[in-house]
């Protein structure tokens, strides 16, 4: 397990990339961090998602999950825009 002092420097170190996802389990819960072009940071997520599906016995199920992950988050994202125009 990683130490959020671990995680810093290792978000630091990839500043200077034009794109960057990194993600880690730090102090027991899941810390995230991006830098970049959005379009390029959801590419690379989509790839990191295909490669990790790759590694399953049952890639289309793995997808399929991904999928639904995914078209939650949208649903949350569209009804809190609702709520906000409230």
């Amino acid at each position: 397990m990683m130490t959020q002092e671990d995680f810093a420097k290792v978000v630091d170190s990839l500043k200077s990339s034009n794109a960057f996802l990194c993600a880690a389990d730090v102090d027991e819960q899941l810390a995230t961090a991006m830098g970049g072009s959005p379009k390029a940071i959801i590419v690379a997520a989509i790839k990191i998602i295909n490669d990790a599906a790759d590694c399953t016995d049952d890639k289309k199920n793995m997808l399929f999950w991904a999928i639904s992950m995914l078209q939650t988050a949208m649903i949350l994202e569209s009804n809190d825009k609702e709520e906000e125009q409230k």
